[in-house]
């Protein structure tokens, strides 16, 4: 009698099986820096965050022409990272990045303690990409295409999509420094909704909030300029 050759693991796996594999390393990677980071908040879990929290903490008691005063940055995020105790350190604050409009949501946030701000903040920002992704999903569905779960609201390949979305590294990049990139995806998706549409000027509208980081606004102007989409730039 023949012994049958031993199997090596991950052997014929298909598309799916490969996936779900990946999907799990991913898991644990991520939550493995959360883990290794956890008692160091905003060293690095959650440090873009710090700036923001930091201004809205600056314009809440002391004045809102000081969210760019590195003094008073170091101040607020040296309690941010200490609390009230003194230690004799010093470290660059990192700055206010964005233009005043943007701060007013960080006032409301920095109401709150800033490890229950963040969590809050992480929370909001996960359930936006959620939801947007659904919202964005269904609207640019092809109305030739029929659904296989015509009852659901959304079918087995759109949730695989999203799911895959979620666990891509810019997403988990996002939400672990705190950033705000998951709001320029809602930005991106409604400029891209209205420019298929044809709505031009209300794809100008979405293209102006890319203000929040106008360095993404350095060469698409021109582009619109030189393609002759002057309903765009007027929208903007």
């Amino acid at each position: 009698m023949t012994d049958s050759p031993r199997r090596l693991p991950f052997q014929d796996l298909d598309a799916r099986a490969w996936q779900n594999l990946a999907l799990a390393a991913a898991a644990a990677l991520y939550l493995s820096q959360i883990w290794k980071e956890r008692h160091r908040l905003f060293w690095f879990l959650g440090a873009d965050f710090m700036a923001y929290w930091s201004s809205g903490y600056i314009a809440n008691h002391n004045a809102f022409s000081k969210i760019y005063d590195f003094a008073a940055l170091e101040a607020a995020q040296h309690l941010m990272l200490f609390g009230k105790t003194l230690p004799n350190v010093f470290f660059p604050p990192l700055p206010m990045a964005y233009l005043p409009v943007f701060v007013l949501p960080f006032r409301l946030l920095a109401l709150l303690p800033p490890a229950s701000s963040f969590s809050l903040w992480t929370a909001f920002n996960l359930a936006l990409g959620i939801g947007y992704l659904i919202f964005f999903v269904k609207k640019i569905e092809s109305p030739r295409v029929e659904r296989s779960e015509p009852n659901a609201l959304l079918d087995s390949s759109q949730k695989r999509l999203i799911l895959l979305f979620l666990f891509s590294f810019p997403v988990f990049d996002t939400l672990f420094w705190g950033q705000i990139n998951l709001w320029l995806l809602v930005f991106a998706g409604e400029f891209l909704r209205a420019f298929h549409e044809e709505k031009e000027f209300r794809a100008g509208l979405w293209l102006s909030a890319f203000l929040l980081k106008p360095q993404l606004l350095i060469l698409l102007p021109l582009a619109l300029f030189f393609s002759k989409r002057f309903k765009i730039l007027a929208g903007a």
